[in-house]
């Protein structure tokens, strides 16, 4: 889709047009990541390797960059993916980590009047166009019109506050590790793919592939092939995040926890494991219920 096909669409979804999403194949944007990332992060290595992520809040990228990951490919169904990314990149670069927030967030009871204003996209405008032109187009032309709707109707309100922001994204996690992240994107390369998983394929080797809970979206019936074209792009030794759990766990009796909720495990290799890490919910309200993630790594033949 070229540039000003994705800002006209993006216009009319801002505008409100009835029914937008039922001719379109994807939904809006993500703000910010809606998984613990920090909760598994860590059981991959990504220093120096190559990722293949879906994700269009642009968390799973940053968060991987920050952990040395060196070469990125994201996978979104999203047409805005992309622009959203050079957007939170740019922000990275020239804002501070409270900067950033005031940017981004929108969440509370009262609606936070910086997200998107004038003042703080004049700061990092320039650093926009310099990265990435068309980005730039995209986000001039949506912001001069009404920032607030724009941040109101082009992404989901399905959002956490800064403080839980901060505990499931190792990048806004302090200042130092912001300060890291801003270093660390600088070395990396970011490519984007614009299409559904259900249909591609990638004749690329990826060391690490993170798949987020993309499979709750997926009809069960049109799970196999996806799976198979993802373990075909993993390398030997190579290890992926095949579905992210939310709520699968709870601490106080481990023997329950939600067993395939998706429907598609019996399309998963047969030897996948299982990681389990403190949940949303209980980061949110501490209610003991962890999330967890099934995962699994491509033996060498």
């Amino acid at each position: 889709m070229e540039i000003q096909e994705k800002i006209q669409l993006a216009k009319k979804i801002v505008g409100k047009r009835p029914n937008i999403f039922q001719k379109t194949n994807f939904q809006k944007l993500y703000p910010f990541a809606t998984e613990n990332i920090a909760g598994y992060i860590d059981n991959f290595d990504l220093e120096g390797k190559s990722l293949l992520t879906v994700g269009s809040s642009a968390d799973q990228t940053l968060n991987a960059s920050l952990k040395g990951c060196k070469n990125i490919t994201v996978l979104d169904v999203c047409p805005f993916t992309e622009e959203y990314y050079y957007l939170k990149k740019s922000a990275l670069l020239k804002l501070s980590r409270e900067e950033f927030f005031q940017f981004f967030s929108w969440v509370g009871r009262k609606r936070n009047i910086d997200a998107f204003s004038k003042k703080i996209w004049e700061r990092i405008e320039e650093t926009l166009f310099e990265e990435n032109k068309e980005s730039y187009q995209f986000w001039k032309e949506l912001l001069e019109e009404n920032s607030q709707l724009v941040r109101q109707r082009l992404f989901f309100s399905d959002e956490e506050g800064k403080e839980i922001l901060e505990k499931i994204n190792p990048y806004l996690a302090t200042d130092t590790s912001y300060e890291k992240a801003k270093e660390q994107i600088k070395n990396t390369k970011v490519s984007f793919h614009t299409g559904d998983i259900s249909t591609e394929s990638f004749p690329n080797q990826y060391d690490v592939i993170f798949l987020s809970n993309i499979f709750d979206f997926i009809k069960k019936i049109n799970a196999k092939a996806p799976i198979r074209n993802m373990l075909d792009s993993l390398k030997e030794d190579g290890i992926v995040l095949l579905y992210y759990m939310f709520e699968c766990q709870n601490r106080k009796n481990p023997s329950e926890y939600l067993l395939d909720p998706s429907g598609v495990f019996p399309y998963f290799p047969s030897d996948y494991d299982y990681l389990f890490f403190p949940g949303l919910s209980d980061l949110e309200r501490n209610n003991s219920m962890q999330d967890g993630a099934v995962v699994y790594q491509k033996k060498k033949h």
